[in-house]
């Protein structure tokens, strides 16, 4: 069967075809709602400036728009964005826009356009909501809770209330790893809970967490009770030490392994591979070469086996 599809006004008209182009098929094709995939945002504008507002769609046809301010209609705004040029306070306000098409209409979220006379970043409206005045700077402190007046108000925090913010955290790493925190935002809910990941670098160690946590678990949670600053600490980065030679003798055995001077080793043992836990063999062994060694006295044990790793 071949298919022609003829558009009309608020509705499409389907026809089908057979192979010998004899019509077998007409009906009409229902249009849903109109669907707006991305609504129009607020605008913070300084006097003389430009201003606009868009929407996306998901499907055009047989769509008609009608911009509003303040649920007025604007004259002749009737395309999918609206421009607004040498924007005054006579143009703040509430603006949306209504999408119809031959099933219904549906109207977008409201965007608001403030001014900013001070090119501050922040609306005179919010400012003399809050403040009283337009004096206060941006990147100041208003109510002393670490999060600057700008960053309150594209937060939508109160800027005159120490216990109306979102925390920070800040991650600090030393050695050779990294430490990071999932979901990985740029600020948080009070209360939140994160999770702290340390990632070691190859061949070195993860050796704790300390500050606003602690701990020596790769992976844990924080609660974002407050602004936090962690740090993930790690250890060098070096190979891990290899066996080079193990010698038995009568009931002991020589462990000979590579190693770094200055560095501990811990040397393990198990008598039966299926054993869960290792046995530690006595205490560390600090490295004066880039061998190390000690001996083990195996008694009765038919056999033993050997690991060995760098303490912190």
């Amino acid at each position: 069967m071949l298919l022609d599809v003829c558009p009309a006004y608020a509705q499409g008209t389907l026809f089908g075809y057979d192979l010998s182009a004899n019509l077998i098929l007409q009906t009409n094709e229902s249009l849903g709602l109109p669907e707006i995939v991305g609504q129009p945002q607020a605008q913070v504008v300084v006097p003389g400036e430009l201003a606009s507002f868009f929407v996306v769609v998901a499907d055009s046809s047989g769509l008609t728009y009608q911009w509003r301010f303040n649920n007025t209609i604007i004259a002749g705004a009737t395309n999918d964005t609206l421009l607004l040029t040498n924007v005054s306070t006579n143009n703040e306000g509430q603006y949306s826009v209504v999408l119809v098409n031959g099933s219904g209409s549906v109207t977008s979220a409201l965007a608001a356009l403030m001014i900013d006379s001070r090119g501050c970043g922040m609306p005179d409206s919010w400012q003399l909501a809050y403040f009283g005045n337009l004096t206060n700077s941006a990147t100041g402190d208003f109510d002393g809770d670490g999060v600057c007046n700008l960053d309150e108000f594209l937060e939508g925090t109160d800027p005159t209330d120490p216990t109306s913010y979102h925390p920070r955290l800040h991650i600090v790493s030393t050695g050779s790893g990294v430490g990071f925190a999932s979901p990985p935002l740029p600020y948080y809910t009070l209360g939140q809970v994160v999770t702290l990941i340390a990632m070691p670098d190859q061949w070195s160690s993860f050796l704790g967490w300390s500050g606003a946590a602690s701990g020596i678990k790769t992976q844990i949670s924080l609660v974002m009770n407050g602004h936090k600053t962690v740090t993930a600490s790690f250890g060098e980065q070096m190979p891990p030490p290899v066996f080079q030679s193990v010698v038995p003798s009568n009931n002991a055995v020589n462990l000979t392994w590579s190693a770094f001077p200055g560095r501990s080793y811990q040397v393990q043992f198990k008598t039966n591979l299926s054993q869960t836990v290792w046995n530690n063999l006595g205490g560390g062994v600090t490295a004066t070469d880039f061998t190390a060694t000690t001996n083990d006295v195996t008694g009765p044990d038919a056999q033993r086996f050997y690991r060995v790793g760098i303490l912190p």
